[in-house]
């Protein structure tokens, strides 16, 4: 496994091809997920499942490089084409998951949500607690204030979503426009075909 303390952020933007060349195109995911899931959870499994997936698709996957999630899904994607590129932080206390591909050490909390949302082509969260939530919320932010220069899609993980989204909507006053770039997906399948479904520009 690469460790990294500091990283040069070209290089989650963009993808280096076999040949060397550099393009742009739907090559990097960002996963957002709970760390307190464990092996036999069902959302564990799911992302396995995922990471299964995504082998050898030539799509490298960011998160937060700790346990839960984060374990499941590089556990999933250990001896592949694809990189786990782990974005963790010191001061939460754990270690990073023993599957990573890849270790970038974030300074503090902000670089490391900063991190994982820029430069991704699609964004997945997992129903999780106030990390994932407050990281699925920036991300949203962000994507709605154009403060990055596409709108990747976000996927949300699982039917829970439905009502959660329905309740917000209608609290917050969203307008379709504000859900446009948000899906609902209650399946693992049915989220790897949309993923690699997404336009190279949106």
């Amino acid at each position: 496994m690469v460790i990294e303390n500091q990283t040069d952020e070209n290089e989650l933007y963009f993808h280096e091809t076999n040949g060397g060349q550099v393009e742009k195109g739907i090559k990097v995911i960002t996963v957002f997920g709970p760390s307190r899931v464990r092996p036999g959870d069902a959302i564990y499994s799911a992302v396995k499942r995922l990471g299964l997936l995504l082998r050898n698709k030539g799509v490298d996957v960011k998160h937060g490089g700790h346990d839960g999630v984060m374990e499941a899904l590089s556990e999933g994607l250990q001896d592949s084409s694809s990189k786990s590129i782990g974005i963790t932080l010191d001061a939460l206390g754990k270690p990073p998951s023993r599957h990573l591909t890849k270790e970038i050490k974030a300074e503090d909390i902000f670089q490391r949500v900063k991190l994982m949302v820029t430069g991704s082509d699609a964004y997945i969260v997992f129903k999780g607690n106030l990390g994932t939530m407050s990281e699925f919320f920036i991300t949203w932010m962000i994507q709605q204030n154009a403060l990055i220069d596409k709108k990747p899609p976000i996927f949300l993980y699982g039917e829970d979503w439905k009502a959660f989204i329905a309740t917000l909507a209608e609290f917050c006053g969203l307008t379709p426009n504000d859900l446009r770039h948000v899906s609902v997906i209650e399946d693992i399948e049915e989220l790897n075909l949309r993923l690699f479904a997404i336009p190279n520009k949106f």
